[in-house]
């Protein structure tokens, strides 16, 4: 169904405010060409949780120093996460979005992409540690696709490829500089510096989404719009014309 009037420009100045521009007003167009705060902040966000993602370049030493395991297994461990992560994309993802916001999502992302981490670090029962291992590669996936549809929403038009190509340099820098610190920290105690280290990247991000997420629900409030249900719905104290609109998740 289409959006109602209130509700739609509700969304609009949500956008608007964390770019720093006007709402979606006529005040903003004049900077219709920088990229806005919000990508920047969310670019920094890719940066971090790619960061921690590739420091898994080096999890065939730790395994083979921690477990004894060999190349066979780790392509093993690989495959299964690839369908994993496949399945989730193809079937899950769609409900993950309508049911978290794009904002939760990304939260929920870098949380169990830090957890998966820390597990990882600790755990030494196989069966559990692979385990955290599919949580870490599960948080990531999940992360990445709110991060991506984060960026289209919050750029302009015509910073949107740039904005898009920002993160995809930024989190290229991130794949680069991991793996080499990483494995100058591998010797010490059971390798789980990295992974320790790597756990706080995500955790520090998780402040973008969440700065982004209450902004956007004050200037829904702003615009007579509150949250209920895990929906938005317009204040009934300022329907317009008597019907109260449906706007989409945070």
């Amino acid at each position: 169904m289409m959006r109602r009037p209130a509700a739609a420009a509700a969304e609009r100045s949500a956008a608007g405010a964390a770019k720093g521009g006007g709402g979606g007003g006529g005040g903003g167009i004049g900077r219709g060409d920088v990229i806005p705060r919000a990508v920047m902040l969310l670019v920094g966000n890719g940066f971090l949780l790619m960061y921690a993602f590739s420091i898994e370049t080096i999890y065939a030493m730790f395994l083979k120093d921690n477990f004894g395991y060999g190349e066979s297994v780790l392509s093993m461990v690989f495959a299964l996460n690839g369908v994993a992560v496949g399945v989730l994309q193809l079937l899950g993802m769609r409900h993950l979005v309508r049911l978290l916001g794009k904002h939760m999502m990304l939260i929920a992302g870098n949380m169990c992409l830090a957890a998966g981490m820390v597990g990882v670090a600790f755990c030494r029962h196989p069966v559990v540690h692979f385990a955290l291992f599919t949580v870490h590669i599960m948080g990531y996936s999940l992360a990445d696709t709110a991060l991506v549809a984060l960026i289209s929403r919050y750029a302009s038009p015509a910073t949107q490829g740039r904005s898009l190509g920002l993160n995809q340099a930024a989190q290229s820098m991130a794949r680069v500089v991991s793996p080499v610190w990483s494995k100058r920290r591998l010797q010490l105690p059971l390798g789980a510096l990295p992974y320790l280290v790597g756990s706080v990247f995500p955790l520090v991000g998780v402040a973008v989404p969440f700065w982004l997420y209450l902004r956007s629900v004050e200037a829904k409030k702003q615009n007579g719009v509150y949250t209920r249900g895990g929906g938005v719905v317009q204040d009934p104290g300022r329907q317009v014309g008597g019907v109260i609109g449906h706007n989409k998740h945070c």
